[in-house]
């Protein structure tokens, strides 16, 4: 009887073990799927924040426009506008 429980007990180990690497099979195949998820995640944000500081050093120049335009104008006007007809 000894020898069939043993056969027993190690046909019982052996299941646990199976399910114990289809499981680890199973959840190392989840971390690859994250892993591979993050990896994109990581190269969208690289985009953003790309397209962040070219955007941002766009409206930089747009502001430098601006108050070379204003400037302009303000010259523009203080030429063509006689000084004592200004409201200050």
């Amino acid at each position: 009887m000894q020898l069939h429980e043993r056969e027993q007990q190690l046909s019982s180990v052996s299941s646990s073990f199976l399910q114990l690497q289809q499981d680890f099979q199973y959840n190392l195949q989840l971390l690859e799927g994250r892993d591979a998820e993050l990896s994109q995640h990581d190269a969208d944000i690289d985009d953003l924040q790309s397209e962040l500081e070219q955007r941002s050093c766009l409206v930089e120049e747009l502001h430098a426009s601006l108050a070379e335009a204003q400037r302009g104008i303000l010259a523009l006007f203080d030429s063509h506008v006689p000084k004592h007809s200004r409201s200050i």
